[in-house]
């Protein structure tokens, strides 16, 4: 099997790209309610639950801000 690496890195950094902007999205309508496909709908109902989940959202985006290899943007700049 012959996998083309520069095309599979793309679609991590692609992949990458839309957590990034789901983790945005969870953390600007934290008050809003939210499905996660587990069966019952979830929403913060105080600012203190919703300023907590922000919290915990930027904590987890923190964890994968950067990817493990340089994208193409940063090697052009170097």
């Amino acid at each position: 099997m012959s996998i083309d690496l520069a095309l599979l890195k793309q679609e991590i950094v692609d992949w990458h790209d839309v957590a990034n902007e789901g983790c945005d999205l969870l953390i600007e309508h934290a008050d809003k309610k939210m499905d996660f496909q587990i069966g019952k709908i979830f929403q913060c109902k105080t600012p203190e639950e919703q300023r907590a989940f922000r919290v915990g959202v930027l904590l987890a985006k923190a964890q994968f801000r950067d990817l493990p290899f340089k994208t193409e943007q940063e090697e052009d700049h170097d």
